[in-house]
């Protein structure tokens, strides 16, 4: 299976591509992160869209429930993260979150007139969505291993389920790839760098968006609680092979694979309304709401495949955990990480 590549039908294809024409916004599914359907009524809608027009695997759809919470199909059991509403809305909440802390814009990296762009995990498609209807001439490919984008996107982006890890063979080079938690999704991270830049045009950058999986005070101090969370997840994590506090190595390894002009700003984003400017007070109690939904996604698989915990265990924990990072007193905060970097124009391809 290769990312870019012509797919053969009985394992996955291009799932959206058909529909790209469609521009009218009013039609997304999801945009405004309301959802009355269950996952099994969602899952029975696509797949009679699908049978009716493409030609997705119904395997993809076959999605895994464990625990109360619904994980991709494709490439089972590669990401520990949950696919279900629970997670999109957490997504929704962090790209809203995102807009506000860089002043509305999707990037960070100066690019110029990019022509062709790749979006790497893109989740629900929130951001490539703005992207390409913010650069309407540039073809945007969105990929991740769950079908759970919209299938009425702009005329300039297609989504695709693929995994970055396998073979990346396109037709052509991209001038931007961007990335947003993919953090944990990934295990060898210089593979993933160099593929990243022998697939970027000569001048072309690479940035990714991606926090740290730790959070603590203003002070630097850790809660309890919260401390013992945080050390089982990095053990649970490093067990499985993909561990996901690695966004402080990003900016090394785009250095390792070639880049140049590498920057890793890092934005801390409160994780309550406990700061004083009423901007980084907004940016708390929306990052805070994303937390409280997307804690027990970041756990719950980790905990109970590899440190043999059960449901119960793990949700009292985080019973303690939330009320550590909720109570403004703490002053608790996660950072940010956007590291970007540019293919210089005589790089040569190793």
């Amino acid at each position: 299976m290769t990312i870019g590549a012509d797919r053969d039908d009985s394992d996955v294809s291009s799932i959206f591509s058909a529909r790209s024409t469609t521009t009218a916004p009013t039609e997304w599914s999801g945009r405004d992160g309301t959802n009355t359907e269950t996952d099994s009524d969602m899952m029975s809608l696509m797949s009679s869209m699908y049978d009716s027009t493409h030609s997705i695997s119904s395997s993809v759809l076959n999605y895994h429930f464990e625990n109360g919470r619904r994980y991709h199909a494709y490439h089972e059991g590669k990401y520990i993260m949950p696919n279900d509403v629970q997670e999109q809305n957490k997504l929704m909440l962090v790209h809203l979150c995102y807009e506000l802390v860089f002043d509305g814009r999707l990037h960070l990296a100066p690019i110029n007139n990019p022509q062709n762009a790749l979006d790497i995990g893109t989740g629900r498609g929130d951001w490539a969505i703005d992207f390409a209807e913010r650069y309407p001439s540039t073809q945007v490919i969105g990929i991740d291993l769950s079908p759970i984008q919209p299938l009425w996107v702009p005329p300039n982006l297609t989504f695709e389920i693929d995994d970055a890890e396998d073979d990346w063979v396109y037709s052509t080079q991209f001038d931007y790839i961007h990335t947003r938690t993919l953090c944990g999704g990934i295990r060898d991270w210089p593979q993933f760098h160099k593929r990243a830049f022998d697939n970027l045009r000569p001048g072309g950058w690479l940035e990714m968006q991606e926090n740290d999986a730790w959070f603590q005070c203003e002070d630097g101090t850790c809660p309890k609680w919260t401390k013992i969370f945080l050390e089982k997840l990095d053990e649970a994590s490093i067990m499985s092979g993909n561990r996901l506090n690695v966004a402080a190595d990003q900016k090394q390894h785009m250095i390792n694979a070639g880049f140049a002009n590498v920057h890793d700003d890092i934005f801390k984003l409160p994780l309550s309304t406990w700061h004083d400017d009423p901007r980084w007070k907004e940016i708390g109690q929306i990052r805070g709401l994303a937390m409280n939904q997307g804690v027990e996604g970041y756990s719950l698989a980790l905990y109970t495949r590899y440190l043999g915990w059960t449901s119960a265990q793990v949700h009292d924990l985080l019973a303690k955990v939330r009320g550590e990072f909720n109570d403004v007193n703490n002053r608790m905060y996660i950072a940010v990480h956007v590291v970007y970097g540019q293919k210089l124009e005589e790089s040569v391809q190793a």
